[in-house]
C-alpha cells in the first residue's frame, strides 16, 4: 500500500471518529448549556495537564499522519521518558506488535466477574483468526484455590456461573502469565493496578513491546495531587502503550451473549493494524465495539458514572421513583462534563454520546452494583463494607472509593461548591448527611 493511501486512510479514521455529524446538533445545544454556566467555575478553572504526555494530532508536512508529543515544562522526569521512548513511532509500534509471522498471545489479568466474562469473549475470537492470535488465551487470578476449580470445572464459582471455554488457561502465578503476551488486558479494581504493576518487572515481560488495554474503570491521584488515569500508572510502571475499552457492561449479561456495546479507545500512538488487531480480538455480533481516540474522557466517564449510579441508588434508598432518579442522571452527566472539561480541556464532547458515556451511566444507575448496594446502605444502618461482603460475595465496589477521589481533586481546588451533586453522593457514603440530602442537590446542581 503506498504512503499517501496509507495516509488518506488514516486521517479518515481519525477524523471520522472525532467529527462525527450525527451529533453535531446535541453537541452544539450542550456547548450552549456550557457557556452559560462557565462563569461558575472559569475562576477556578485549573488547566490539567498529564504528567507524562499531552498528545496532540495533526498531518505532518509530508502528508503522514503522526502524533506529536508535547512535554509541559518541567514535568520531563525519567517515567515520563520512558514513556516517551515506548509510544515514539508509529511504525515501530506496526512493526513490534502486527508485522510479526508469530500469532500473538494474550493475557487477561484479572479473574473476578469481568475478567472471566471478556475471556469468554476473547475465547471465541483467537479461534476465528488463527494467523493472527495464539488460540489459547492466559486468564491470571491470584487464587491458586479458584484456579484449581476453574481448571477442573471450567465455571468461575466464585463471580460468573457461566461455562468457560476449554481454550481459557487458568494461571495463578503472575510472571508465567505475562512474560510471554504480547497483549495484556487488566480488569482488576482500580486500587489494586499498582500494586500489580509492581509485581510485574519490566525484565520479565519477554515478548518486544505488548500493547496494554485497561477495562478498569477507576481514578486515582499522584504525588502532585493531580488526576492520574489507570492508562497512565499501567504505561509509566511497566512503559508499554495502553488504551482503555469501557461502556455499559454488565459482566453476567456479556456472557450470557445478550447484546451489548463497548468504547474502544486504542493505545496511542493510534496505528491502523493496531487498531484492527484489538477489533478482532474483542467484536462480536452481541459485543459491538466502536473506536473513539479521546482516551481520557473514555476512562473518566467510565469512572465518573460509578459516583452517579452511587447517586442513584441513593434515590431507590429514600423510595422515590423513576422521575427523581432521571433528574439524578442528568445531574451526573452535567457535572461529569464540567468535570471533565476541567482535567482534560482538550476533550471531545462527542465522546459523551459513545456508549462510554452517557449509556453507561444509564445501565448502571439501573443495574449496576454500585446502585445495589448503595440502595441497601441508605436502608440500613451497615457499613459499606459488610454490605460490599454480603450482597457482592467478594467482588469490589467502586462508586464510593471513586467518589473520594473526585472529591479530593474538587477539594484541592475548591470547587465542591461547583459540584453538589457529586459532593453530595460523597458525603453520604461516609454518613456526613442524611440519604435526603441528594434532593437538596439535585436542586442546586446546574
Amino acid at each position: 500500500m503506498s504512503r499517501k493511501l496509507l495516509a488518506n486512510q488514516q486521517a479518515i479514521r481519525f477524523y471520522s471518529s472525532t467529527y462525527n455529524s450525527i451529533y453535531e446538533s446535541i453537541k452544539i445545544k450542550l456547548q450552549n448549556h456550557l457557556k452559560n454556566h462557565e462563569f461558575q467555575f472559569k475562576a477556578h478553572h485549573h488547566t490539567y495537564s498529564d504528567t507524562s504526555i499531552r498528545n496532540q494530532h495533526k498531518i505532518s508536512g509530508d502528508g503522514l499522519w503522526s502524533p506529536t508529543l508535547h512535554f509541559e515544562k518541567n514535568q520531563l522526569s525519567p517515567s515520563s521518558s520512558s514513556l516517551y521512548s515506548s509510544l515514539s513511532s508509529t511504525s515501530e509500534l506496526d512493526q513490534t506488535n502486527c508485522n510479526n509471522d508469530k500469532p500473538r498471545r494474550v493475557t487477561v489479568i484479572g479473574g473476578g466477574s469481568w475478567g472471566s466474562a471478556i475471556s469468554k469473549v476473547i475465547a471465541g475470537n483467537v479461534t476465528k483468526y488463527p494467523d493472527l492470535f495464539d488460540p489459547e488465551i492466559v486468564l491470571y487470578l491470584r487464587d491458586e484455590n479458584l484456579r484449581l476449580v476453574i481448571e477442573k470445572t471450567r465455571v468461575n464459582i466464585r463471580y460468573l456461573q457461566i461455562k468457560l471455554p476449554t481454550n481459557i488457561k487458568p494461571v495463578s502465578d503472575l510472571k508465567e502469565a505475562i512474560s510471554r503476551s504480547d497483549v495484556l488486558i487488566f480488569a482488576i479494581p482500580h486500587e489494586y493496578i499498582k500494586d500489580v504493576c509492581f509485581k510485574i518487572p519490566k525484565r520479565s515481560i519477554l515478548t518486544p513491546r505488548p500493547v496494554g488495554v485497561s477495562l478498569i474503570k477507576g481514578l486515582h491521584i499522584d504525588g502532585n495531587g493531580n488526576l492520574e488515569r489507570t492508562t497512565q500508572i499501567i504505561s509509566r510502571m511497566l512503559d508499554i502503550p495502553v488504551g482503555a475499552l469501557s461502556g455499559a457492561n454488565v459482566a453476567l449479561s456479556v456472557a450470557k451473549e445478550e447484546f451489548s456495546e463497548a468504547t474502544l479507545s486504542p493505545p496511542l500512538p493510534s496505528s491502523p493494524k493496531v487498531d484492527e488487531m484489538l477489533n478482532k480480538l474483542f467484536a462480536t455480533s452481541y459485543f459491538k465495539i466502536s473506536t473513539c481516540y479521546d482516551t481520557p474522557t473514555v476512562e473518566i466517564c467510565g469512572a465518573l458514572k460509578n459516583v452517579i449510579s452511587c447517586g442513584a441508588g441513593i434515590i431507590d434508598g429514600i423510595g422515590y421513583g423513576v422521575n427523581t432518579k432521571a433528574a439524578a442522571i442528568r445531574a451526573g452527566i452535567r457535572e461529569s462534563i464540567r468535570f471533565v472539561s476541567i482535567f482534560h480541556p482538550e476533550y471531545k464532547l462527542s465522546t459523551f454520546f459513545e456508549n462510554c458515556g452517557i449509556a453507561d451511566a444509564i445501565g448502571s444507575s439501573f443495574g449496576g452494583r454500585n446502585r445495589k448496594v448503595i440502595e441497601q446502605f441508605v436502608k440500613s444502618t451497615k457499613s459499606l463494607a459488610v454490605l460490599e461482603r454480603e450482597i457482592l460475595g467478594g467482588q469490589k465496589l467502586q462508586g464510593p472509593s471513586t467518589g473520594e477521589v473526585v472529591n479530593r481533586l474538587l477539594d484541592n481546588r475548591n470547587l465542591c461548591d461547583q459540584f453538589p451533586f457529586f459532593t453530595t453522593i460523597h458525603r453520604i457514603c461516609n454518613r456526613e448527611e442524611e440519604p435526603r440530602a441528594i434532593l437538596k442537590a439535585l436542586e442546586l446542581s446546574c
